[in-house]
């Protein structure tokens, strides 16, 4: 099923639930129209702000920052006691 097939079948079960649960008659909704998405731009940073931001977090958030993005990988050892 192609995703524009999913979305208008979950919305078309969503309308079902609401006129089913709330016991609403819903026939006008057929001309209804939906909002477009705009279009989503990817966030590019320079090198500069991408230190600063190293810089900025510590502890958890600074640790996941790092490993998502590879910068000061490390190699994690299992030692028996």
């Amino acid at each position: 099923m192609s995703q524009p097939q999913h979305r208008i079948r979950r919305l078309t079960r969503f309308f079902f639930f609401i006129a089913r649960s709330f016991e609403i008659d819903l026939q006008g909704l057929g001309d209804t129209v939906r909002a477009r998405r705009g279009a989503k731009l990817p966030v590019v940073l320079s090198i500069e702000e991408i230190e600063r931001l190293f810089l900025e977090l510590n502890g958890t958030s600074g640790l996941m920052l790092k490993l998502r993005t590879g910068r000061h990988c490390f190699r994690i050892r299992f030692v028996r006691h």
